[in-house]
């Protein structure tokens, strides 16, 4: 299950989501979260500033998406920025779990290479894993010394990871939203999925392929 957890400013009575990278949150007894402080971001800045032992209202779990083992063979990923969380904690749930024999990949933009959140993490789980995570990253401001993609997600990328027929793929899509516009279109109004367009769509999936998180 993809799963988030809302937690509540209480001086101005604001709540975000953020989403635990722990591979069973709720079971272990403790929720790893990945935040990343932001200057005008009331939740980010109250966290940074917590000191141990203080009290911090949670609600939740909220449910994502009701992730089921082996009911596709591959799943493909595609975030930006901190949009990572969720694949991570996604790619970390289907590992751990000797059943599962789903394959994955995993496309990861971020405006710099310093900017790549959890790499460490996600470069030691392809390289145990070769046969079931496949990870590109792409930046969009690269360093003199970057090798890897530069850029938007282009349909190309998506091809050379997608092998899987329309039957057995779903790929999942999370980060800004114009990240979001770009790769797969945005949510509706009504925050609902809405209709697939973007690099997603023109490559021909469906709302029954594609999942906006």
């Amino acid at each position: 299950v993809m799963s988030s957890v809302y937690i509540k400013d209480d001086s101005i009575q604001v709540m975000r989501p953020y989403t635990p990278i722990n591979p069973d949150p709720y079971q272990d007894g403790h929720v790893d979260l990945l935040i990343k402080r932001y200057e005008n971001g009331s939740v980010s800045r109250m966290l940074s500033k917590a000191d141990l032992h203080d009290v911090i209202h949670v609600r939740g779990p909220m449910i994502e998406y009701d992730y089921q083992p082996n009911s596709r063979q591959e799943i493909g990923m595609i975030a930006g920025g901190t949009g990572i969380t969720p694949m991570y904690q996604l790619i970390q749930h289907i590992l751990h779990n000797p059943a599962d024999k789903t394959k994955m990949w995993l496309i990861y933009g971020s405006q710099s290479e310093k900017d790549i959140l959890l790499r460490e993490e996600l470069d030691k789980l392809a390289a145990e894993n070769k046969d079931r995570l496949r990870v590109m990253y792409l930046v969009d401001r690269p360093s003199k010394d970057w090798e890897g993609q530069v850029g938007y997600v282009s349909e190309g990328m998506v091809k050379s990871f997608n092998n899987s027929d329309s039957i057995s793929r779903l790929v999942f899509v999370c980060g800004p939203d114009k990240m979001l516009a770009h790769v797969c279109g945005e949510k509706a109004r009504d925050f609902s999925q809405g209709k697939v367009s973007g690099v997603l769509g023109r490559l021909g999936l469906t709302s029954r392929e594609v999942w906006k998180l």
